[in-house]
This record gives structure tokens, sequence and C-alpha cells, in this order.
């Protein structure tokens, strides 16, 4: 048996060996999916002596493709495969072939920021007030129509539509109109412009579907329809696509996902091979029992059983808070906990499905003194300090970027009035050049003033001297920005009492620009790129001993060995949107499993009877989830052993009564402690009156006794 087949499952070892044709590995939650793509990889290279450069691994976030890279390194050293994320390959495409479609190879990627800014301007320009017109909405909705491959409407169509139609295409077509004249492309461009190329020009096809002879792709559950037609390109020359995925884990509709790709994968690419990997090798039996049974109530799905060796651990944990706030003092507790058992802050997660559920989680661990840090905040490369020095390196790169243009041209101040620039924005506008171009016809500008003509011109010209070092390092590039600029002199005047901080964030991007230059060739181009298509967990330091808040959807690929989901609760998890679209249900059911399955040995599930939202205190009811996965078995087993023994092992000494003891009352007489719920000073404790029924008091106030004995 070939080393590289050792310590792999039967199932493992079949899908790393298969041979030619389309394949399809059915990977459940922790059954060892990057295992088996890299080890293929491997056998592919070793075994079937399929050459380095036929090989390409496409993934989803530039954290995956960095782990892929390292294995495969680990099993071949020195061998260099094309490992990258669909939007890496896209822009690594586009930057050697894209001038046949008129890009220049140094065209600029616009973030989600840039978008929004550029579709302001458009707004700004048509008098349409972005408060009845949200940018950010018609970039989202630009966002769907490129997803679907559907350019704006013109002619014809066009005059047919609605008004409100109407003027969303002409705003697309505008907007589309400025980003080709800037020479850049927005995250959809790099996917949809290389499918286009593609699959009009057969030369470049040729040249890329002969030379990539296995495409091997991960998370596959997580593509979209032009992600689809890319990758059929691909194949086109040899069918020999491996895709890796889980339906079950399919949570990305609302950017543009299709669970139908891989519940219909033999349909795009007939004859393929389905291999089932079932054994889980991350969660304990009663995460996995509960998770697996939570996801059998989904019906677009292939049916797989994921079982393990795992011992069965410790029980999911089910804890219910009266308010959000008490909810957060839960999750403090239980962390120290945690810490108590020996578990590490970095191994311990909070997952939440909407980023407002943090501020009490971020407000109480601040108070407890519980490190922590968040993906999917502020993260580094927003910052103004980091996307100041990120545009000007986006303009020496790409002078045709009027927004990076528009951020540091008076950046720092140059004695340059928003008049001045917008004189100059409207004259480039047009003339349909960029902004930096009409900087050589200044002249022509009637109405700009002398002071402000020598400022653009000595800003020209300082552009252009940075230009002349393109050839050097990004790390070396960026130094001379810095220096030449003044910026760190200017962010020592802004006098906003975060000038040690910005400081220390422009030498941290220093230092990630000469990190970036020793593993990578291409200078600030390929740096710019890889900053651009940075997502939210590439910003997180799983070194770091902090305890990390995130979304679920952020949460998918990541495991912890404990795992609090907040909020499972109705309205929350699943999503008042989508509790009544069977298809949009089955998508939340999906999170949650997602969620569940992150945690290795301890799962905490907890909802709260009230939640501060929309100004207010909300009512709330637990989440219909709870229910579903405990209903899998009597004895609940896998379930909570209700909240009271979670409350039990947070804090037993709350009031000198322990749980399930005998206490008295004046009025409602004997009874069992059951529960305590909230803080003090407004602890209540919870007595189920052998009369009365259950009750809950005040502590303070409630008076109670010990019981006699036998009473």
């Amino acid at each position: 048996m070939s080393a590289i087949l050792e310590g792999l499952n039967e199932p493992q070892r079949e899908a790393v060996s298969h041979g030619e044709g389309p394949l399809l590995v059915l990977a459940g939650a922790g059954s060892g999916k990057t295992r088996v793509i890299t080890r293929r990889i491997a056998f592919l290279i070793e075994e079937l002596h399929v050459p380095e450069w036929g090989i390409l691994a496409i993934t989803f976030t530039n954290k995956a493709a960095r782990e892929m890279r390292e294995r495969v390194e680990q099993l071949l050293p020195g061998r260099g495969v094309w490992v990258a994320t669909f939007h890496a390959t896209c822009a690594r495409i586009l930057r050697r072939e894209g001038e046949r479609l008129g890009y220049d190879p140094q065209f600029t990627i616009l973030d989600t920021y840039d978008r929004t800014q550029l579709i302001k301007q458009i707004l700004k320009d048509k008098d349409l007030d972005p408060k009845h017109h949200t940018p950010a909405a018609i970039g989202a909705e630009i966002s769907h129509c490129k997803n679907r491959g559907e350019a704006p409407a013109e002619g014809r169509e066009l005059e047919a539509l609605a008004r409100p139609e109407r003027l969303f295409h002409e705003l697309y077509a505008e907007y589309e109109r400025r980003r080709r004249v800037s020479q850049s492309l927005d995250f959809d461009d790099l996917l949809l412009e290389t499918v286009r190329l593609l699959e009009t020009d057969g030369e470049v096809l040729d040249l890329y579907a002969g030379r990539f002879r296995h495409v091997l792709v991960d998370e596959y559950q997580d593509t979209n329809s032009i992600q689809l037609r890319l990758l059929r390109a691909l194949a086109s020359a040899h069918g020999n696509v491996c895709a890796v995925g889980d339906p079950d884990q399919s949570i990305y509709s609302w950017r543009g996902a299709e669970v139908r790709n891989i519940l219909e994968f033999d349909k795009d690419f007939p004859g393929a091979h389905t291999i089932k990997l079932e054994q889980n090798y991350r969660s304990s039996g009663n995460i996995l029992a509960a998770a697996t049974e939570l996801i059998r109530k989904n019906r677009a799905r292939l049916e797989k059983r994921l079982w393990t060796e795992a011992e069965d651990g410790a029980p999911v944990e089910v804890a219910e808070s009266d308010t959000d706030l008490d909810e957060a003092r839960m999750v403090a507790r239980a962390i120290r906990r945690f810490q108590a058992q020996g578990i590490r802050p970095r191994e311990i997660a909070v997952f939440y499905r909407a980023n407002f559920m943090q501020r009490a989680l971020e407000k109480t661990l601040r108070e407890d003194a519980i490190p922590y840090q968040i993906v999917g905040g502020l993260e580094f490369f927003e910052r103004k300090e980091i996307k100041d020095l990120v545009a000007y390196l986006a303009l020496l790169s790409n002078p045709a970027a009027d927004q990076a243009f528009l951020r540091v041209v008076n950046t720092p101040p140059r004695k340059l009035g928003e008049r001045s620039v917008e004189l100059l924005r409207l004259a480039a506008l047009e003339r349909e050049i960029p902004m930096a171009e009409m900087l050589g016809d200044l002249e022509a500008i009637a109405d700009l003033k002398a002071a402000s003509r020598k400022a653009l011109e000595a800003f020209g010209s300082l552009i252009e001297e940075l230009r002349d070092g393109l050839d050097l390092s990004a790390a070396d590039t960026l130094q001379r920005v810095i220096q030449r600029t003044g910026y760190r002199e200017f962010i020592s005047g802004l006098g906003d009492n975060l000038e040690d901080d910005r400081q220390e964030n422009v030498e941290e991007l220093l230092a990630y620009a000469a990190e970036f230059d020793k593993r990578n060739e291409g200078g600030v181009p390929a740096f710019l790129g890889e900053v651009a298509l940075l997502s939210d967990v590439d910003a997180w330091d799983e070194q770091v001993e902090k305890v990390t808040l995130m979304t679920l959807h952020a949460a998918k690929g990541l495991e912890f060995d404990a795992a609090i989901i907040v909020g499972c609760e109705e309205g929350l998890l699943p999503h008042a949107r989508s509790a009544e679209v069977p298809s949009a249900l089955e998508e939340e059911r999906r999170l949650m499993h997602v969620g569940m399955t992150r945690a290795r040995k301890i799962l905490v599930l907890s909802h709260a009877r009230e939640r501060f939202h929309y100004g207010g205190y909300v009512p709330s009811r637990p989440s219909r989830f709870l229910s579903e996965f405990e209903s899998g078995r009597a004895d609940g087993a896998w379930g909570a052993r209700a909240l009271r023994e979670f409350e039990a092992e947070v804090e037993p000494e709350l009031g000198g009564f322990a749980l399930g003891e005998r206490v008295m009352h004046a009025h409602f007489g004997p009874g069992r402690v059951v529960a305590y719920r909230g803080q003090r000073p407004s602890t209540r404790i919870v007595v189920d009156f052998d009369r009365a029924g259950e009750k809950q008091l005040l502590l303070q106030y409630a008076q109670l006794r010990r019981a006699e004995s036998g009473r």
C-alpha cells in the first residue's frame, strides 16, 4: 500500500486513489476532507504521475488554501501546486489574459466599501437621494445580478421595465461604465469575467482546460452558478473534477450559493462516482448524535449517517436565561468553568446568528476581564490608516483607480478643498478618463484656482516618483510611500488620542508586507491581490490566547474544544425571515448543524426569555431546533439533563441551598429547589412546592429555611 494511503479509513483511501472521471466526495463535518484533498493531490503526482502544474485545487478562504498548501508541502517537499481561492484563481488568470477583454494586468480589485463609494458618487451626479436609494442595497442587488450572470438591461428591454427597475438598471450600467474606465473589477467581476473569457475565447479555454488535468474543489456546497460554469469550462477537456463538500453545511444562499450544485452533481458531470465520508474524528458521541438528529429533519440533502469511535463525552447542555445580559453572564461563568477544566481560551468559541448580539457579550467579558477577539468586527484592513496606505499602493499599481485616487489625493492634507477635487472629478468624468490622467491637463479646468492647480500638480509628481519604485518589494514600496508622504507625521497630528494605535498599525502593515514578500513574488500587485481577497476568518489569529466571538456563518471550517451558541430562539435561529419558507428554514437548520459540529468536547446551546433589540426588551421563545434534536432520543442522554444541572455546576453556592434540597416557605409550605436564575442582587430561586407547584422567588426576600428531615 502506498505510504500516501497510510492512516486513512477505507472510504478515504477510495477517494484519494480514484483515477479518472468526475468524483463527488460527500464529507460530513469532521470527517477529514482536507486530509483527503491533500492526500489525493499527492497521490495524483506520486502514483498517477500527473505533473504538479496539471493540478488545480480551489477553496473558499485564504486560510483554507494556506493550510492545504502547507499539507501538500509536508507530503511532497518542493512541489508547487496551484492552490487558491476561487477569486484568487480568477484574478491570476485575468492578470495574465485579461487584456483580451480590455483590462490592464494591474487592474484594481474593488472591495465592498469601494463599490459603495462609487455608487454614492453616481447617485450624487444624478441628484438622487442616498436615503431613498441606499448605495449598499444597490450594490448588493448588482452583486445578485452578476451572480446570476445578468448584465444591465438596455434598449427595448430597458424601456419595457417599470420605473424602479429601469432606474436600477440605469445605475447598474453607469456603475459598470465607471468601473471599466477606472480599470477595476469587483469581487463578482473576477468570477464573471473569467467565465466570459473562457466561454468566448477558444484559445484561452484550450490553454487552461488543457493544462489542468485534475481540478479539485473544496466546500463544493458553497458554489454558485458562475463558479459551476467556471468548473465546467476548466474540466471541459477531461472531466476530472473532484468535488468535496457536504449539503448539510450549505449556508450561503444569501450570497448566491446554490445547494443544488452538490445535490445534482451527477447531472452536471455525468458518470460521477460518489463516496461518503461518514466517520467523524472531531466531536464527542453526544454532540455528534445531537447534530445528526437535528439535520435529519431536512429533506434537501443526500443521506449519510455520521458516526464516531469517540466516547459519548459530556451531554449537550441547554441553558435558559431571563435576559440577554443574564445569558452573557452565563457565558462568562461557563468560560471560567471550561478554563478550570483545562481548556485554553483559544479553544473556546461563542457563536451568534446576528452581529448585534455581540454587544452584551463584549460588555460582560470586559467586565469579567476575559480576553476575547471578534472575527468579523472592525478588522485590521478596515482601519483608516491601513486603507489610506493600501489606497496609495493601489494608485501606484493602477493609475486609473479613481476610488484610490479620491481617498489619498488630500491625505495627508495638501490644501485642496472639496470643490477643487470635485471639479477635477467632473472634468475626468466628462472626458471618460481616469482622474490621474486628468492631472496632465489641469489648464482645461477653468474654475480651478491657481493654488489648487499647484497642489494637484505636486501630487501628480509625487505619484510618478513613487511609481518609479514599483519594481521593489511590497514592503520597500510601502516604506517609501510612508516616508515620502509624511504619513507618520500626519497621523501624529490628528489629535484623536489614537496616535499610538495608528502608529502600531502602520508598523504591523509593514511587517505583514515583509512577511508576504518572503512567501510570494510579484511585489505590490500581488500584495494588493491578497489584501483585497482577505476574508473575516483570514484575519483571525488562532494562536492568541483569547476566547473567540464570531457569527455562525464565519465559524464554518473551524473547530474548538468548547463552543457556546447563544440566541437559540425563534426569530433569531431560525431567523424570522426564514421561518415560513421551507427552503430557507432548512438552511437555518443547516446553520445550527454547522455551529453544533464545531465543538469537540463541550457544547452549550443558550436561549433567553427576553432580549434587548430595537430599543427595548422583546419576549422570545426557545428555538424549535432545541426540541428537534432532543426529540430523537427518549432518555435525553445527549440533551441538557435540564438547565438545573447546568446551573448547579456553574454556581452551586447561590443561596446556601443545593439543587434538589428540600426547603420550607411560610406561605407555600414544603418544596424542592430546582434552579437559580439571574444574578445578584436580582437572583431568583425556583422551588417546586408540593402543593403550589413551581414558583420563582426573589432570593434575598424568599425567607426559605431547610425542611426538617423527612418532610
